[in-house]
């Protein structure tokens, strides 16, 4: 029987290490006052209004490199809030986004919607800077080089994004941050992710 309980012991423990590894440690539990998530008078004149104001008490509890960033859906109602893989603050992030909604239910707004995401807004941003900085160096062209926060990615748009244009940039940064599009001067037209 005791064998049996440390065999027990030993599975789970073997099983469970690789998991741990997986993310970083949970940081400290946040103490969330309800009442912050009351809406203003501004709050409640319409859906945008009411994420702008939960957005900002977000940002006033988490930073860059909590989260992968937020954005608006195409009619400018419901809120997005990325959350990146693994986060430390998942849990926080979570009971904010409970808060959150049940203020946005009240009040007949759409519920914020999270995704999760590969990279930090802090971590792109930092990328795209290097990346930048770098291609005016090397005088390598492109039309628009900016943090897509719905991809969660980089994108690189420039109006040639052959194979050849594309080995440039990539040999300024890792192929997992960057998405190309063909971009001319005031339009897009294609897309092009590298696996």
């Amino acid at each position: 029987m005791i064998f049996k309980k440390a065999w027990i012991l030993f599975l789970a423990l073997v099983l469970l290490l690789p998991l741990s590894a997986c993310s970083q440690p949970l940081a400290e539990e946040i103490t969330f006052d309800p009442e912050d998530f009351a809406l203003n008078e501004a709050g409640k004149t319409s859906a945008s209004a009411a994420g702008h104001q939960l957005l900002d008490l977000f940002d006033s509890y988490f930073t860059d490199a909590d989260y992968g960033d937020a954005y608006f859906d195409e009619n400018g109602r419901g809120l997005h809030i990325n959350i990146v893989k693994g986060s430390s603050q998942r849990e926080n992030i979570a009971r904010f986004i409970a808060l959150a909604n049940a203020e946005l239910e009240k009040n007949g707004f759409p519920l914020i919607q999270t995704h999760e995401v590969d990279f930090s807004k802090k971590e792109l941003e930092e990328e795209k800077n290097k990346l930048e900085q770098t291609l005016q160096e090397q005088d390598i062209p492109y039309h628009l080089l900016a943090v897509d926060t719905q991809q969660n990615r980089i994108t690189v748009g420039y109006s040639d994004i052959s194979a050849s244009y594309r080995n440039k940039v990539l040999r300024h940064i890792d192929k997992k941050y960057v998405v190309f599009e063909i971009w001319g001067e005031f339009s897009t037209s294609e897309k092009v992710i590298i696996e």
